[in-house]
């Protein structure tokens, strides 16, 4: 059900510009010069537009009783991102990252869920039911994809290799508009707890 990066399910594709980034998220001054762990899923991204300008851009207003959040440089799966639906008109509302499946009898399922591949998307029971019923855009304004270690590169404390974070944005510093699909999940042992999430939709990376 994972995605084996966090490639061009966006509707405005990020690849054509990188960063390599330290733990202070301040750029390297260098541009990617190996090929990226496909291994990595899309495990953290950026979003530090803020809500109110999202919701001019997208033509959506705000949910009234979601809580604003500020900018954020390495958001990861569990956090509660900004997603835009249309129920009943395009609104941006907080969603958990991590999908859990409505028929889900708990909801750590959502851990493994952060990510879902495009071409098999309508193949899965964990995102189908979603992927037909509430659909979403999720707004960001970069993605992170890490290289393999190499032998020049950081090392940790203990001295082995670390793997290099890039930071992929659009060329023009727009934001990105990532399709996901949503689920609202009650907990069955307490119906009226329900949590809305999300998870991001992915595919094979592109020329966009």
């Amino acid at each position: 059900d994972h995605d084996q990066g966090c490639h061009g399910a966006s509707q405005y594709r990020g690849s054509g510009h990188g960063r390599t980034v330290g733990a202070d998220n301040a750029p390297y001054p260098t541009q990617p010069t190996q090929p990226l762990d496909s291994a990595v899923m899309c495990g953290r991204f950026v979003a530090t537009t803020p809500v109110a300008e999202l919701a001019s851009l997208l033509g959506a207003v705000i949910a009234p009783d979601d809580p604003l959040p500020g900018p954020r440089y390495n958001i990861a799966p569990s956090a509660q991102i900004t997603v835009m639906d249309r129920r009943p008109h395009s609104t941006l509302r907080q969603a958990q990252w991590g999908l859990i499946p409505a028929w889900a009898r708990d909801a750590a399922i959502g851990t493994r869920l952060s990510n879902a591949r495009a071409e098999t998307l309508w193949e899965k029971p964990s995102f189908r039911d979603a992927a037909a019923r509430h659909r979403c855009v999720i707004a960001m304004d970069g993605f992170y994809e890490w290289a393999p270690p190499r032998p020049d590169g950081p090392r940790s404390n203990a001295g082995r290799p670390l793997k290099r974070p890039h930071l992929f944005t659009r060329r023009d510093g727009a934001v990105l508009s990532v399709a996901g699909v949503c689920s609202l999940w009650r907990d069955p042992a307490d119906p009226a707890h329900e949590i809305l999430t999300t998870t991001i939709i992915t595919c094979d990376a592109n020329a966009v």
